[in-house]
């Protein structure tokens, strides 16, 4: 048990804080060593951009989610975040892309009166790289993540993200990306709409 190790790591220092919050783990026990992504089979998998589209139905611009769809994944308020996208950018073409398998309490519902909303399913893993590349950014404001990695792996394919003030994200993105708070639809749309309006920034972004 954590009370007789000698030493415990944890991915990220919200992990950290977690341990000592809820499990009274003494902090001195405790070492942050932060995993990674090795980016070179990741970039190496890039493939035609028209191939991946035309595989999962998808038009030119979408936002991009990557993750299982459940509750703690905040995907109602991503969906209803991109709904109020649509109506403020008077946008029909652009799609929210969620890749990812339908997870524990996935409900329909969350659907309901939403256009242009794509379920890939689970997608390969030599597709990741493209399908990231090519999004306006990757939306990610989850509700908790001991540790984020479709982040990461955004960053390495760049691709701006949108994640949350909780949890381990904002040590990953830091300020290399917008931090929101995940219950704030208004925030997380508000997000979009700075990524696709002002390229010059989300070119910053990037950089």
């Amino acid at each position: 048990s954590q009370s007789r190790a000698t030493m415990i790591l944890a991915d990220s220092q919200a992990t950290a804080h977690d341990l000592t919050k809820f499990y009274n783990t003494v902090p001195d026990k405790i070492h942050v060593v932060y995993p990674g992504v090795d980016a070179e089979p990741l970039l190496d998998s890039m493939q035609d951009i028209e191939t991946i589209r035309a595989k999962y139905n998808l038009p030119e611009r979408y936002f991009l989610f990557i993750g299982t769809l459940q509750p703690r994944k905040n995907i109602p308020r991503i969906i209803q975040a991109f709904k109020q996208w649509q109506h403020q950018q008077n946008d029909p073409e652009t799609a929210l892309v969620l890749a990812g398998g339908k997870g524990w309490l996935f409900d329909e519902a969350w659907l309901t009166d939403v256009e242009n909303v794509i379920l890939t399913g689970y997608i390969d893993e030599a597709d990741k790289s493209t399908l990231l590349h090519r999004a306006i950014a990757l939306v990610f404001p989850t509700l908790y993540e001991g540790f984020g990695f479709p982040v990461i792996e955004a960053m390495h394919c760049g691709t701006p993200v949108i994640a949350s003030t909780t949890s381990s994200l904002p040590e990953l993105v830091g300020d290399a990306g917008i931090l929101v708070n995940p219950e704030d639809v208004n925030a997380i749309a508000d997000a979009m709409a700075q990524y696709s309006q002002n390229e010059t920034f989300r070119q910053q972004m990037i950089q």
